[in-house]
């Protein structure tokens, strides 16, 4: 008997087969029955490498590459079945996309034989971000001037500007930055106060930089009320008291400090006195307690309003011919001003002979003019009149000074004519009026020509003779520049 079946070289790993077997004989007779062969797979695939984690650095842009080569490798997983014949079918469970910043997912892989047997294997996929944030623009120092109220509208707008500061992050748009107080130093006139910048990015890095807001006080005081020049009359004493109580007031000054209230004023007028109309100058100056100072110049004025006076003053007098006329004798004036004291007096002397009287001469009129000014232009002047009558001396006049040519007998004393004869170049001083007795000769006076003989002329009718000699080159006078006045004809030869 022959078996045969239906059995075909045929693979099977899970199910059922059903196999014919027949059998027949040499008569060509058979019989058949059927058989069913079940194989059977109860054992999942296994892992021969399970999913594998991946940590990427943050690239800034999503790691969308990274995420995506991931799932394609299915984390790196690879698994085996003992029975399936076929290729395992592999299905890989994770997001859509990856984490864009730091961050982790889990991707799920499964594979599954065609048993209907799986295994699954878990990777972790993680972005991570170890670089801290960068300063693009580090925070900046700000310095402000003292408002006297902490200047905090400035220094929290500083703040809100992170003083300036901006950073950025490999992985995030952006990094915020905070700030906090670290530190105060200095002193009201320079006060600085330290704040910490922290900008951080989402992973948790962070990175610092430090900024001080500066409060500093470089601006002088300010004159409210500027001070004023001073001006007073003269009191004789230097106007202390006056001067003091302006000192003292500094000038009706008042300032102000935006930053302080300890504000000093000073002047640098010093022990000096104003005794004359004179000005001095003082300065005015106000500091704070941080040394910032402003002045102000101004001026004292002594002023002297007042004339001079004469404390004394010689009187007027009326003197024969030969008195004496010295100062010393008629006096002085002295003045005196209220703000100088005593004051030099100038005295200016003028004097003239009035016109002839008869065959008298006329009176000689000295005005003595007394002057005096202050050194601020004030002046006093005032006259004193002294009349010399034109009449006989009291006593013998000498004649020095007289010099006759070829007078003889030589001239001698005798006694004085009320006039005295021509002052010419070589005497500074009238020469006095001597007589000349030579009769009946011709004589030519070098300076002057003296009277005749005094006993035969009667009191206060004496003869002049005058010569004048206008250019003083020549002894020789023409008879044009003659002048004779005489009270009897006189020949001269």
């Amino acid at each position: 008997m022959t078996w045969t079946s239906s059995y075909a070289d045929q693979t099977l790993s899970c199910g059922s087969l059903t196999l014919t077997f027949t059998v027949s004989d040499s008569c060509g007779n058979t019989a058949a029955t059927t058989s069913t062969f079940t194989s059977q797979d109860t054992t999942g695939p296994s892992f021969t490498t399970p999913a594998q984690n991946l940590t990427v650095e943050c690239d800034g842009a999503g790691n969308t590459g990274d995420y995506t080569n991931f799932i394609a490798n299915r984390a790196g997983a690879q698994a085996f079945d003992v029975c399936t014949l076929s290729a395992l079918n592999y299905t890989v469970s994770a997001p859509t996309t990856g984490p864009t910043t730091c961050g982790s997912v889990n991707v799920i892989v499964t594979a599954a034989d065609s048993c209907g047997n799986s295994a699954r294997s878990t990777g972790r996929y993680t972005v991570q971000d170890s670089v801290a944030p960068s300063f693009i623009n580090f925070p900046t120092d700000q310095t402000v001037e003292c408002d006297g109220s902490g200047n905090t509208a400035a220094r929290n707008a500083w703040l809100s500007s992170n003083a300036g500061a901006s950073a950025s992050d490999n992985c995030a748009a952006t990094a915020p930055i905070v700030s906090r107080q670290l530190s105060v130093d200095g002193t009201s006139c320079a006060r600085a106060t330290t704040y910490v910048f922290t900008a951080s990015d989402s992973c948790g890095n962070s990175v610092n930089a430090t900024a001080r807001f500066i409060i500093t006080d470089l601006t002088p005081p300010t004159f409210t009320t500027e001070p004023s020049d001073a001006t007073y009359e003269c009191d004789g004493n230097g106007n202390q008291n006056q001067i003091a109580s302006y000192l003292s007031n500094n000038g009706g000054a008042r300032v102000r400090d935006s930053c302080t209230t300890n504000v000093t004023l000073t002047h640098d007028f010093g022990s000096q006195q104003l005794l004359t109309c004179t000005s001095a100058a003082v300065t005015f100056r106000a500091c704070d307690n941080c040394g910032n100072c402003d002045s102000r110049s101004n001026t004292i004025t002594i002023e002297d309003s007042q004339p001079p006076r004469f404390s004394t003053f010689p009187q007027n007098y009326e003197l024969p011919c030969d008195a004496d006329l010295s100062e010393s004798v008629l006096g002085t004036a002295v003045a005196f001003d209220q703000c100088a004291g005593n004051l030099t007096v100038n005295m200016v002397e003028v004097s003239q002979q009035e016109p002839a009287n008869g065959d008298c001469p006329g009176n000689i009129i000295i005005t003595r003019t007394y002057s005096a000014m202050d050194a601020c232009g004030g002046s006093i002047t005032r006259d004193q009149v002294i009349t010399v009558l034109g009449q006989r001396g009291s006593g013998p006049c000498p004649p020095e000074g007289c010099e006759c040519d070829g007078c003889c007998p030589p001239p001698a004393a005798s006694d004085c004519l009320p006039v005295d004869c021509e002052a010419v170049a070589c005497s500074s001083a009238p020469c006095q009026a001597v007589q000349c007795s030579c009769s009946g000769v011709s004589k030519e006076a070098t300076h002057t020509t003296a009277a005749r003989d005094l006993d035969e002329l009667p009191q206060c009718k004496p003869v002049y003779i005058y010569v004048n000699d206008d250019d003083d080159d020549s002894a020789e006078v023409d008879a044009a520049q003659r002048t004779l006045v005489s009270n009897k004809p006189l020949n001269l030869l």
